[in-house]
């Protein structure tokens, strides 16, 4: 080694060591990529991201399905049925003559004679239904009158609406023969019939009051008047009140 050379020894602290060492020695090297962590980090990664997309398109199903239930949504408009039948609405009908509890009868508008006459209690042994429509629609303060058998004043002209008055008295009828008798109160000549008059139709005649008015309806009901000599039976009623009545009265 000649003198111009100067003799030269790395210190352990010398940049190029300090650079080298401790990478050599692998303190402070980086460790090896593992090929297994890598994997295992990718498929959490696409784990979350399936469960996310899950609860997205549960939650879209949902938001669909609510949309549809509300007024605005996709569900067809409910079919609604026509009916002849006015909804909600009422009638009274008037009942009387032969049936067990006469009265009056709060019914569904377009109700037909058969249901009131149910209402009623139905008709006595001696009720002539056969001159009565109970297929005919009740209107609002009609009258139905079911007659005896043989009592004069039951029969209507084909086609009618037999045993069915107005609030006047007059016969309600569906199209028939203006021939016709009317049904219910009116009798022969005039005379208001005794089988089928209401209480208060008797009230109208001279020397009935509201109380011998029911007593005869009740009496009547109970089958005891068969004939107008018979009121003769109903207290209230002596010879000379059976005579006026007799001018007044049909059987």
């Amino acid at each position: 080694m000649g003198p111009d050379r100067a003799t030269y020894e790395r210190h352990p602290l010398d940049a190029g060591s300090f650079g080298e060492r401790p990478f050599a020695s692998g303190a402070f090297a980086t460790a090896p990529c593992d090929a297994g962590s890598l994997d295992r980090g990718e498929l959490d990664v696409r784990r979350w991201f399936a469960i996310a997309g899950a609860l997205l398109l549960a939650a879209l199903a949902v938001y669909v399905l609510s949309r549809n239930g509300e007024p605005g949504g996709r569900d067809p408009a409910p079919i609604r049925v026509a009916s002849d039948r006015p909804e909600g609405r009422t009638v009274w009908v008037h009942v009387v003559g032969a049936v067990r509890r006469p009265g009056v009868y709060k019914l569904a508008a377009g109700s037909i004679a058969a249901r009131a006459l149910s209402l009623a209690g139905g008709p006595l042994r001696s009720a002539d239904l056969a001159a009565v429509n109970l297929a005919a629609r009740l209107e609002d303060g009609q009258q139905l009158v079911v007659p005896r058998r043989g009592a004069a004043g039951g029969a209507v002209a084909a086609g009618g609406s037999a045993g069915l008055t107005g609030n006047g008295g007059a016969s309600v009828g569906t199209g028939g023969a203006a021939g016709g008798t009317a049904s219910g109160a009116g009798g022969a000549a005039g005379k208001l019939s005794l089988s089928s008059a209401t209480a208060e139709q008797l009230e109208q005649l001279d020397g009935i009051g509201p109380t011998l008015a029911r007593r005869i309806v009740a009496a009547r009901d109970r089958g005891v008047l068969r004939s107008l000599d018979d009121l003769a039976q109903v207290e209230g009623i002596g010879d000379k009140r059976l005579g006026t009545l007799r001018r007044q009265l049909a059987p």
